[in-house]
């Protein structure tokens, strides 16, 4: 081979490496996954660039057990291993103009489903520098944990595990209440009326036994 052909070669060689991409962007056209009917975890994926169609792109994942597809128009990162133009593979999701990411702050992590929604179905924050989780499912529902305190609300229900002082466990729904305390004492509370039932059901008290009622039926 002569000296020309050689480095003519040799300028064609490193041209089509120069054309072949090594990360683009682009949308996704389709999904496919457990829903659709397989097993599959991938997308098909239109270069935002190029207009380069790529079916059946994988969805790389942080942790394995772990999935959660993009949508259909949503822009994804694509990289191809190796360089190789059939070895595609979505690394990541990005933001844009019609999309922006949900309100948050440093040390934290924010879930908002379906996202860019403005009033999500579910809500998650964690936050390092309290620390704290709060979970929030539907516009009834929150969970709220913090360092020695968890709260369940459910519309009027509420349950309490306070160990941050007082040591004390509350169940309130409406007018009626159950108290837990670290010391000893429990308090059940009703504005109406207080049913306890048993096969068999024992009453002690080793200092004082107290009844007291307007009426006190005893059968």
């Amino acid at each position: 081979m002569s000296n020309q052909l050689f480095d003519a070669v040799t300028r064609i060689a490193r041209h089509e490496v120069k054309a072949v991409p090594t990360i683009s962007v682009g949308q996704v056209t389709e999904v496919f996954n457990m829903v659709a009917g397989g097993g599959d975890h991938s997308v098909t994926v239109e270069l935002r660039d190029r207009g380069l169609i790529l079916p059946n792109v994988p969805i790389a994942v942080g942790a394995l057990g772990l999935a959660a597809t993009p949508d259909v128009g949503d822009l994804v990162v694509v990289v191809f291993a190796e360089g190789d133009l059939h070895g595609p593979v979505v690394v990541g999701r990005l933001y844009h103009s019609d999309l922006a990411p949900p309100k948050h702050e440093a040390g934290q992590i924010v879930v908002e489903l379906p996202p860019g929604d403005s009033n999500p179905a579910l809500k998650m924050l964690l936050d390092s520098g309290v620390p704290a989780m709060n979970l929030q499912v539907g516009p009834d529902t929150t969970v709220e944990i913090n360092d020695g305190l968890v709260e369940l609300k459910s519309k009027g229900a509420k349950v309490a595990v306070d160990a941050t002082g007082s040591e004390e466990i509350t169940v309130d729904v409406g007018q009626a209440s159950l108290t837990l305390s670290a010391n000893g004492e429990m308090a059940i509370k009703a504005s109406n009326k207080l049913v306890i039932e048993a096969t068999e059901l024992e009453l002690k008290g080793s200092a004082t036994v107290k009844i007291s009622g307007a009426k006190v039926d005893i059968n």
